[in-house]
């Protein structure tokens, strides 16, 4: 007989184990160790016996799809079977119906009882007596399914349990990306290499050299785009449910699981961004965005978000701006403000008494104006040996190791960058058991204040009560999250699965929102917004288009532009975000503007 209880999943406690199971895939280091301890963490959490990844391939005397173990876990008196040879190029005539549920996206799952006589010589050697498997998609395709077997009972798995693991197994795929990427930049890595050693004495193999040497940068470029957006997506369902929840008025106890999972997930996000700001500037992908700044307003705003946290530790912080600053400067306000908010937490994390002061000032040289800043504190310090390394990606100094502060390494390093991409300089001054200080200037000039931006007039306001919102996106877990987002701000949503089907409904019926995925099969969402703006050119009520991407970067932003989108949310999706998007409507004020 089944035992109900035995199939219970608590909903917090996997999302918090598949937040850190991807905490666990990103960490430098062996990639197989790393998936075997995921798979660990994952399958204590939904209660498995035995949790397990195959590949399907192609057989090598026959077009049939066959399936071989790569990844296993197994709980304690249970058997392994990854060594076992019987489960690798397996047939899938022995489990009728399981290749055409994992093509449709859908779980498959059987128990002991409901096994097929050829079911039973696989499957009771092994000891199983229930087990489901849900699968992996990469770049929309089935790479294999990820599995969990139940030896103790015949589980029957409910819906919510399913979704569950769809999540873990969407997380799982990110990673496999992960791992398939970086061997390919292993092999490039070690080919452009060889080519080196060859061309030290050819100035000519020199030449090729450097080729080589490009064509890997843009590979460790294209690939930390790759995982910033397969990371982003299972992240869009870890954070955005989790925020759902908190706003469900959970428990105490409950409700400090979700802000932890919240925490790791964000921290996560925040890594990634990291990653990617590297990878942009080490590529010459970095853009500048210069305008109009109020220096000492974005001084003020950033020292002011770290006053609640340094109050409640005693900590004084203060914030001088010279009164000859200019009012406006020329200058990239966000990268500016990110400068300041590293070096200002970089301070915060490393002082626990005395204060962290802040001073911001322009000087010239040589006919050229440099906004000029110092951040001190009275932290632990820095050795020289540290302080010589203390803005290189990946380097944290004695004091985050002996203090265990944890950290990236990577806060310094964009501000060194962003600071030469800007035309300035930035150094550091340290003594252990003395505080640093940090000092940098960017080159600028006075600007006119920005142009005033008419009013809005009431009378354009739309009504929320009447308005028709369409989803559109290839991800079930995502459609959910943004239905869900939608319903909470009080809202209901359509959904359409594809680009094509998309089309079709906004033939057949008028829509005012149109929320639509980048990455889709067969048509993706810049083609499919530019046939919606061919459908209804002549019509007087197109729809607002809200691009939805886990795609970060500012090219991105220019494709929606001319496919003819209003406005663009980067997943993670948040309630704040949606809610947001609808008020841009309601205004008529584009979220995307055109150049």
């Amino acid at each position: 007989m089944s035992d109900p209880a035995a199939g219970t999943m608590d909903h917090a406690e996997i999302l918090r184990a598949v937040s850190q199971a991807l905490s666990t895939l990103l960490q430098p280091g062996d990639l197989d160790a790393s998936m075997q301890r995921a798979l660990e963490i994952i399958g204590q959490a939904v209660k498995a016996d035995r949790m397990y990844i195959f590949e399907i391939h192609s057989s090598r005397s026959s077009d049939d799809l066959l399936m071989s173990q790569k990844h296993e876990w197994t709980t304690h008196g249970v058997s392994s079977e990854l060594d076992n040879a019987s489960m690798q190029n397996l047939s899938f005539d022995k489990f009728l119906g399981m290749l055409e549920s994992l093509q449709a996206g859908n779980a498959y799952s059987r128990i002991r009882r409901h096994f097929t006589e050829a079911q039973h010589g696989i499957l009771d050697p092994q000891g199983i007596l229930s087990f489901v498997v849900m699968p992996i998609i990469l770049k929309n395709e089935l790479w294999g399914f990820v599995g969990f077997d139940d030896c103790k009972t015949e589980r029957e798995w409910s819906d919510a349990d399913l979704e569950n693991l769809r999540a873990a197994a969407a997380g799982l795929g990110g990673a496999i990306v992960r791992q398939q990427m970086e061997r390919s930049f292993r092999r490039q890595t070690e080919e452009l290499r060889r080519h080196q050693r060859v061309a030290l004495s050819l100035a000519e193999d020199a030449r090729l050299a450097e080729q080589a040497a490009a064509k890997a940068s843009a590979a460790k470029s294209t690939f930390l785009a790759m995982m910033s957006h397969e990371i982003r997506t299972p992240l869009n369902g870890v954070i955005g449910f989790t925020d759902l929840l908190l706003a469900e008025g959970l428990p105490d106890h409950q409700a400090e699981l979700a802000e932890s999972i919240k925490t790791c997930g964000e921290t996560l996000l925040s890594l990634i961004s990291d990653i990617l700001d590297i990878s942009k500037i080490e590529s010459g992908r970095l853009d500048l965005n210069y305008e109009p700044t109020d220096v000492a307003l974005c001084t003020r705003s950033v020292v002011a978000s770290f006053e609640p946290l340094l109050n409640t530790r005693q900590i004084e912080i203060t914030c001088n701006v010279s009164p000859d600053l200019p009012k406006w400067l020329h200058l990239d306000q966000s990268r500016y403000c990110q400068i300041l908010f590293n070096l200002v937490g970089n301070a915060a994390k490393f002082t626990r008494q005395g204060g962290v002061s802040v001073n911001i000032w322009t000087e010239r040289h040589l006919d050229r104006m440099y906004l000029c800043g110092k951040v001190a504190d009275s932290g632990v310090g820095m050795s020289p040996e540290d302080l010589a390394n203390i803005f290189e990606p990946f380097q944290q100094g004695e004091g985050a190791r002996k203090h265990a502060i944890g950290g990236s390494g990577l806060g310094l390093a964009i501000c060194r960058r962003l600071v030469e991409s800007m035309g300035g300089q930035i150094s550091a001054q340290s003594e252990l058991g003395a505080g640093s200080t940090f000092s940098f200037s960017i080159a600028t000039r006075t600007a006119l204040a920005p142009a005033a931006k008419p009013p809005q007039e009431p009378s354009f306001g739309r009504d929320c009560n009447q308005m028709r919102i369409l989803v559109v996106d290839d991800v079930p877990v995502n459609l959910k999250l943004s239905c869900r987002l939608l319903e909470r701000l009080g809202f209901r949503a359509d959904t359409a699965s594809n680009g094509m089907e998309a089309l079709s409904m906004l033939a057949a019926s008028h829509y005012d929102i149109v929320f639509m995925d980048i990455l889709m099969p067969e048509m993706d969402g810049y083609e499919t917004a530019h046939r919606i703006r061919q459908q209804q050119a002549e019509s007087s009520r197109q729809p607002w288009i809200v691009a939805l991407t886990a795609h970060a970067l500012v090219e991105n932003r220019h494709a929606c532009i001319e496919a003819g989108m209003d406005d663009f949310l980067t997943k993670p999706l948040r309630l704040s975000d949606m809610q947001a998007a609808i008020d841009r409507w309601r205004t008529g004020s584009r979220g995307l503007e055109t150049p």
